[in-house]
């Protein structure tokens, strides 16, 4: 692995000058921040757990690119919330479905910094 890198490196520092790299690394770390400040919409999935019992949801969020990668972040672990702020509905006696409308309020509540647009989809909570 040591000779495959000194290899790499050695093609590099003979081709490519130091200036030109660093230029480059400076034009794509730019390029990077300036596409994450425009605003976008896309679907985002998180988990929801409710009193220790989880479903799938899906959203469609807007906001800037910065914003967007921070709610995946805060999302990745699963979205905490109170069984009394959303309202549920027990379709049959083994499965709870969360009502979409609770749901987006309280995740637009909670999370107030980006735009929940709307709730996609809600597994049942298992």
């Amino acid at each position: 692995m040591k000779r495959v890198l000194k290899v790499i490196f050695g093609w590099f520092k003979r081709y490519l000058s130091v200036s030109f790299a660093t230029a480059l690394i400076v034009a794509f770390l730019l390029w990077g921040a300036v596409k994450l400040g425009h605003t976008y919409v896309t679907d985002t999935e998180f988990d929801v757990v409710l009193a220790e019992q989880s479903a799938n949801c899906t959203a469609m969020v807007e906001g800037t690119g910065y914003q967007i990668l921070k709610f995946q972040f805060a999302t990745r672990s699963g979205v905490v919330i109170e069984r009394s702020d959303v309202r549920i509905t027990y379709p049959k006696a083994d499965s709870a479905i969360i009502q979409r409308s609770s749901l987006l309020k309280t995740m637009s509540s909670k999370y107030n910094d980006i735009k929940i647009v709307s709730i996609e989809s809600i597994g049942v909570l298992k």
